[in-house]
């Protein structure tokens, strides 16, 4: 009797949970506004998916085979987004100048149905204060669409290009929202210290380089081979010198890149960077530019700016926020260079003082110089690095890595140390003190 009381309690209770997982299983496409601010007003890029826009706003002749736009189709949809899409001062409601700067088809988020993606560049008429934005795109004929609103940029609110934060979500009920400006300078230069120091920790082939560069710094060449090991005094000067020598270099060309005095294309500038870490990788092996160390490690500087210059364009700041990002950024990627040296150096140090030291340093320069390889081709052929499995096992056991390399250099100095005083002690004889 019981179990026939509880047969419909549960199926009642079946029915009402499947509208809930299966509404989670086929959730509705949304659309994304990525919102870029600038000095004088706004970037914003719209991603609007292609089955929702078409119900809010027919195209005539569109199909699902359809690779572009047409005129006409372009015009409607200029049309129709300009007229959904309102940017205002928070204070005293003077509207901005809206513009379609782009407008294409991405299939990054669905291959068969692909997003509409429109790039709008809006400009305050005057000092811009909190930004309103009024939109209503696909939602207000597609009730249940919603658009989630982040801002990607903006240097007085310390968010950097690759961290895009979450300010609101638009829909039927809710159709506008205020984007807040504040902060200050100092928190943009924060966060843009952040950004620097992200940069390089999260970037293989610069952290491999100096690496590289650190791996032959404790060592005297003669010839063409590493011979004996440097005091720890000329090594730690070596070290500074060829660090110093890097700064300089990619400070340089940073700067001249960030503030497009120089420009020069991104492709030869990752080959020759993949080229700067073979070269170092092959010094590591065999002497390669003994004593000139510092200047060639100024030249590969100059590449590995141009580099760097790459993740701060397309800002759109002013002269002085330019300037305060230049430093900043450059900030970050010194102290992460230094911190890294500061935790990799003492160990090498230690462990040039011992013969282990040329079995390590020949395995991490082969390892390093195979890695370059996989860079080089990734680079030249425009093709995914066929070593990007180990690339990135590499880089997530860097702190294993880091461990072993400290507990095997204690070890081994502890190792030659104990075997250099066995061999110092006195032998005695059996017919010592006997005539």
């Amino acid at each position: 009797m019981r179990a026939q009381k509880l047969i419909p309690l549960l199926l009642w209770i079946a029915l009402w949970l499947c509208p809930l997982r299966s509404s989670y299983a086929h959730p509705s496409p949304s659309s994304v506004v990525m919102i870029d601010l600038t000095v004088d007003g706004a970037d914003v890029e719209l991603r609007l998916p292609i089955e929702e826009l078409l119900r809010a706003r027919p195209l005539p002749g569109w199909t699902a085979a359809t690779t572009g736009f047409s005129a006409a189709h372009r015009a409607l949809l200029t049309d129709y987004v300009l007229a959904h899409v309102q940017l205002t001062n928070q204070k005293n409601n003077l509207p901005w100048r809206v513009n379609v700067q782009d407008l294409r088809l991405d299939h990054v988020r669905d291959p068969i149905a692909p997003d509409v993606v429109m790039t709008l560049r809006a400009r305050a008429p005057q000092r811009m204060d909190h930004m309103k934005l009024a939109y209503d795109v696909i939602s207000h004929e597609v009730r249940s669409h919603y658009a989630y609103v982040y801002v990607r940029s903006d240097f007085g609110l310390g968010i950097a290009l690759a961290e895009p934060r979450l300010v609101g979500t638009i829909h039927f009920t809710e159709q506008s929202i205020t984007v807040r400006r504040s902060g200050g300078l100092w928190q943009g230069f924060r966060a843009v210290v952040a950004l620097g120091m992200e940069h390089v920790a999260t970037g293989v082939d610069h952290v491999l380089f100096v690496f590289l560069l650190l791996l032959a710094a404790p060592l005297t060449a003669h010839g063409h081979r590493w011979s004996t090991p440097r005091t720890m005094r000329a090594s730690l000067w070596a070290v500074l010198r060829i660090l110093t020598a890097f700064t300089l270099g990619h400070s340089l060309t940073l700067a001249l890149g960030a503030l497009r005095i120089v420009s020069v294309p991104s492709a030869p500038v990752e080959c020759g960077i993949a080229l700067s870490l073979i070269v170092a990788a092959i010094h590591a092996l065999r002497p390669l530019f003994a004593r000139q160390e510092v200047t060639v490690a100024a030249a590969f500087g100059l590449l590995h700016g141009l580099a760097f210059a790459s993740t701060l364009l397309g800002r759109n700041l002013g002269l002085g926020q330019t300037l305060l990002t230049l430093l900043g950024f450059n900030l970050g990627i010194e102290l992460e260079q230094f911190g890294l040296s500061c935790v990799v150096l003492p160990w090498l140090l230690l462990l040039a003082q011992t013969a282990v030291y040329r079995v390590v340093r020949m395995l991490c320069g082969f390892v390093g110089a195979v890695l370059a390889v996989g860079f080089l081709i990734e680079r030249v052929f425009a093709t995914v690095n066929p070593l990007e499995r180990w690339v990135l096992f590499l880089s997530s056991s860097a702190k294993v890595g880091l461990l072993v390399l400290a507990l095997g250099s204690l070890l081994a100095v502890l190792l030659s140390r104990r075997m250099e005083s066995t061999a110092a002690a006195p032998r005695s004889t059996p017919f010592a003190g006997k005539t």
